[in-house]
């Protein structure tokens, strides 16, 4: 490894890297125990699978990170990196941020207004769409990777199709994330304006509290994901090898760390807000025409809480990623 791979900047940007991965899988675990104990007690089992199936991605995803920022300190002697490790990275995250932005968005269309449903789950679609368009647009070029690995010397024509792969790649990763990215930030704003309209009707202390209850995680993940989209967009610009690098690992780092982040906010926070702007049925969001149906439902012998309770689980060389 050479001494320009021991600069300040990145030595600095990999100790960044190594704290916010292991505060991810902080995170991660007390989610997966959330997961784990829902499944056991609750018949539920389409929310609540997706959702183990999510975390367990994103934790690994997280874990494999580890190992790069461990390896890089160790030479990767101790530590070793694979194409492997690049591919079950890549895999991971993505298949991670789908299924977890997915299940975000489904939670969101329980409680948003009817006239409003139909937009989060075309963002639904949309989040998986371009998911799997950059998933099988990675594992077309890790596989090439992988074929012209043992080639030496390669041939001007093997190296300018890996070069066009990974410009390719390169560029339906930074589209896909930034865009699944923007709709995480508008199911935040959302979150937060539907869970503040409720707060509006308890008295001036408790509306006070609970704006700084719902607020606080929420102004978090909207930091990080705001520097994210910066970083993303800094490395669409020509800079020199050394800056180049720092900003793409940055990149790679909070392309790990955020999902981690939302998911934590969403299975410790939004989870048990919406439960209760569910059950209360406080919400201007259309949830009296679902409670109206749930009582009729009674009437015929079912009780309404078992409904209700159904919406709250949630309805039925060393090559490196770009994004």
């Amino acid at each position: 490894m050479s001494t320009s791979q021991f600069t300040p900047p990145l030595i600095a940007s990999r100790c960044i890297g190594l704290m916010l991965h292991t505060s991810g899988v902080i995170m991660l675990v007390p989610c997966l125990q959330m997961a784990v104990k829902n499944l056991r007690v609750r018949k539920n089992w389409r929310f609540w699978l997706p959702t183990l199936l999510g975390l367990l991605l994103l934790l690994v995803t997280c874990l494999i990170e580890i190992t790069f920022v461990a390896g890089y300190f160790d030479g990767f002697k101790a530590f070793m990196w694979t194409p492997i490790h690049t591919l079950s990275g890549d895999v991971t995250v993505r298949l991670g941020v789908m299924i977890t932005a997915s299940l975000r968005l489904w939670r969101l269309y329980l409680i948003v207004q009817e006239r409003n449903q139909k937009i989060v789950l075309a963002s639904m679609f949309c989040v998986c769409f371009v998911m799997l368009l950059t998933l099988g647009f990675t594992i077309d070029l890790r596989a090439y990777e992988a074929a012209v690995l043992l080639i030496q010397p390669r041939p001007l024509a093997i190296r300018n199709a890996l070069i066009f792969l990974r410009t390719q790649e390169s560029l339906v990763s930074f589209l896909s994330f930034f865009i699944v990215k923007i709709f995480s930030i508008a199911a935040d704003i959302v979150f937060i304006t539907v869970l503040m309209e409720n707060g509006r009707s308890a008295g001036k202390n408790a509306r006070k509290l609970t704006k700084t209850q719902i607020l606080s995680p929420y102004l978090i993940n909207v930091l990080f994901s705001i520097v994210y989209l910066i970083v993303v967009g800094l490395t669409r610009i020509v800079w020199d090898s050394a800056t180049y690098n720092f900003i793409q690992f940055t990149n790679i780092t909070l392309n790990r760390f955020c999902p981690a982040l939302e998911a934590f906010i969403f299975y410790r926070f939004t989870i048990n807000q919406s439960r209760h702007l569910l059950l209360r049925g406080k919400s201007k969001s259309g949830l009296t025409t679902r409670s109206s149906q749930v009582s009729s439902v009674s009437k015929r012998g079912v009780a309404a809480t078992a409904s209700v309770s159904q919406h709250d689980d949630g309805g039925g060389g060393e090559s490196r990623p770009s994004s």
